[in-house]
């Protein structure tokens, strides 16, 4: 009988204690930031957690410090920040749309720099393409034309022997 009592107890003991308490009710803060700063805010803190990860040496080296300058830019601190992403973030919905808003510019601007990127190599081809048929036009005339062309041009003899006898000239004048 103690021992279905015992088991009865514990049994109690772990129901009540695996009661469902995540539910945090947290109050909307102060300064409440509006949803569509917040999202600018999130977007800004994005680039800034990417920039880090690509330039960090270069970060620490200049002495920036991302988060300050978001916080500066938003005229917001981080004690702000904290208390309206937690205020936020207990709307998992809402949330959610807000970081989906974030991530959809971010893509936006993705391929706004694909495009510039692809326009820049496209004139690049465009260019090596005209200068590859400049190129190939010179080799034809040149073979069609060899006298002309990438060769000097030929001093008629006399010239050549008046240029020979002046270089002379000033071999002998030097002391």
């Amino acid at each position: 009988m103690r021992i279905k009592f015992l088991y009865g107890f514990v049994v109690l003991i772990v129901v009540t204690a695996c009661k469902n308490n995540t539910e945090i009710n947290v109050q909307q803060p102060k300064q409440l930031i509006e949803k569509e700063k917040m999202v600018d805010i999130l977007y800004d803190m994005a680039l800034i957690s990417a920039a880090k990860g690509v330039n960090r040496r270069l970060m620490e080296r200049e002495g920036v410090v991302p988060e300050q300058y978001v916080y500066e830019k938003h005229n917001i601190d981080s004690v702000t920040f904290s208390e309206n992403n937690t205020y936020y973030s207990q709307d998992i919905t809402s949330y959610a749309a807000m970081y989906k808003l974030v991530r959809l510019r971010i893509e936006k601007m993705k391929d706004s720099f694909n495009l510039k990127i692809s326009e820049e190599k496209g004139m690049k081809d465009s260019l090596s393409r005209k200068v590859r048929r400049e190129q190939d036009s010179l080799r034809k005339n040149r073979r069609e034309n060899p006298k002309s062309g990438n060769s000097k041009p030929r001093l008629k003899p006399e010239i050549q022997r008046k240029r020979v006898d002046s270089s002379v000239q000033l071999k002998n004048q030097a002391p």
